[in-house]
């Protein structure tokens, strides 16, 4: 996982690869998305050419993301203050 702060955000970024049989399919995504939304944070999918909001089942559902695929997870707090 790399972190990295600059001018009042916080963005953490970490590559995972899909291992369900069945992919990211409906009912995991619709949790992932769910655990994503108790997060201060946005938080995106990247694939290899898109970015997608890991706050919309939509979204992720869009990703595509099959049994082994790769993506990475990057998270972004902005309006840190110098003491957080």
């Amino acid at each position: 996982m790399a972190i990295v702060k600059m001018r009042g955000e916080v963005h953490a970024t970490r590559q995972v690869t899909v291992i369900n049989e069945l992919g990211l399919h409906a009912r995991p995504a619709a949790e992932f998305v769910r655990r994503a939304n108790a997060f201060r944070s946005e938080i995106w999918i990247l694939t290899e050419d898109k970015r997608f909001s890991a706050l919309s089942l939509i979204d992720v559902m869009r990703a595509n993301l099959n049994q082994g695929a790769l993506a990475t997870l990057e998270a972004v707090r902005r309006g840190l203050g110098a003491h957080t």
